[in-house]
């Protein structure tokens, strides 16, 4: 039967072969009658697609897109990694026409496990030009997968910068052998996968560059401060990996005392531990917040601006004569909120940048706060009973 509704379903479903290709889908149709319209069409528009559009496998689309992508000089080793990778999954003589939605988000799905959903996202994006690649290339890839649902839901962490003492407590927990990995990470700048991978044969001390290949396989070449050769140069040559770490307890094939390049996982679990003993949990205790003195702080501060905002119309109403007051209303009111308000973030954050002090910024709204009022004494009259 080639319209058929599943257990525990309201859709109907339609699923039929045309020359030996399969097609299926839902119907959107909750009635036999209109689904069976719809499977119709469905046979109709793929007699048509049949005729007009030709067959090609997974394996051969990813051929065709690399050749796109290097003509356009796009092509690169992350991109050749993650092609073969998704290929490979889906299976190499899959006709794409057979591989719908299930399949690719059970591959998604699988990743998910492994690696984190805003790197999921960007595999999906890369998924979807592939597909669309194909399809615009005019070959049959059936219904377009909805990549959009696919996507997963990547929460945004406010970053804080650590005080001094904060940075402080926490370097020093974190064990001696990991010390130099994380200083050079700091003294860089770079991606901790970066740092990881840096191996001897990429360095050129006298030069003082190192060689680093980034995201997309490019190679690229990167200065070396003074201070990082010389935190280089006190690493023992155990590996090709310039920073490594002392084996604290022997299993499989490693042994303890022994020096080993340190891993992703190995390094994931270091940091978690030093964030522990250092006091900074995986996540903020709900039950320790005062829910009641928050939402008494935000009432003081809404009654505070509700404080300003009420008599501030009529007081700057009564400050202008009849002739000018629209005008001579808006041109402070501006200035005020416009330039001196919008300008607070970017004069304090210089003002702390200057001063190296986290606090020194607060200085700007104290002292136009004061200026206000002493120019408000001293310039601003009576405007009661005077037009």
């Amino acid at each position: 039967m080639s319209v058929y509704k599943p257990k525990n379903s309201t859709i109907y479903l339609y699923d039929f072969q045309h020359r030996g290709r399969r097609f299926h889908g839902s119907t959107g149709q909750k009635t036999k009658r209109e689904a069976e319209r719809v499977e119709t069409r469905k046979r109709a528009e793929a007699a048509l697609d049949i005729k007009n559009r030709k067959p090609i496998t997974m394996d051969e689309a990813a051929g065709l897109y690399e050749t796109k992508l290097r003509k356009e000089s796009r092509w690169s080793a992350s991109s050749e990694t993650w092609l073969d990778n998704f290929v490979n999954a889906i299976g190499p003589r899959t006709f794409m026409s057979d591989v719908d939605h299930t399949d690719i988000g059970g591959y998604f799905r699988q990743r998910a496990a492994l690696v984190e959903g805003s790197s999921v996202n960007r595999e999906i994006d890369v998924a979807r030009a592939f597909w669309r690649a194909t399809e615009r290339a005019k070959y049959d890839v059936s219904e377009m997968p909805d990549w959009g649902a696919m996507r997963y839901a990547v929460k945004e962490h406010d970053p804080r910068e650590l005080q001094f003492d904060e940075e402080d407590r926490l370097l020093s927990t974190i064990r001696e052998d990991y010390q130099p990995f994380v200083k050079f990470a700091l003294l860089s700048g770079w991606r901790v996968s970066e740092v990881r991978s840096l191996l001897w044969a990429d360095l050129d001390l006298p030069a003082k560059v190192a060689w680093r290949t980034v995201k997309g396989g490019n190679r690229i070449k990167r200065p070396l401060t003074t201070d990082m050769i010389v935190l280089i140069a006190t690493q023992p040559q155990a590996c090709a990996q310039v920073f490594t770490y002392e084996c604290q307890q022997s299993r499989q094939k490693r042994r303890k005392g022994q020096r080993y390049p340190i891993s992703k996982d190995g390094w994931r679990k270091v940091w978690g531990e030093a964030l522990t003993a250092a006091g900074y949990p995986a996540k903020a205790d709900s039950a320790l917040v005062n829910k009641p003195m928050v939402v008494l702080i935000l009432f003081i501060l809404g009654f505070y601006v509700t404080m300003v905002y009420g008599p501030i119309a009529a007081a700057l109403v009564e400050m202008f004569p009849t002739n000018i007051r629209y005008t001579s209303m808006s041109l402070p009111y501006h200035i005020g909120n416009g330039w001196f308000g919008g300008f607070l973030p970017t004069t304090a954050f210089a003002i702390v940048a200057a001063t190296g002090n986290i606090y020194s910024g607060l200085w700007y709204p104290i002292v136009v706060a004061l200026g206000t009022v002493v120019l408000g004494f001293l310039l601003v009259k009576e405007g009661k009973d005077v037009d």
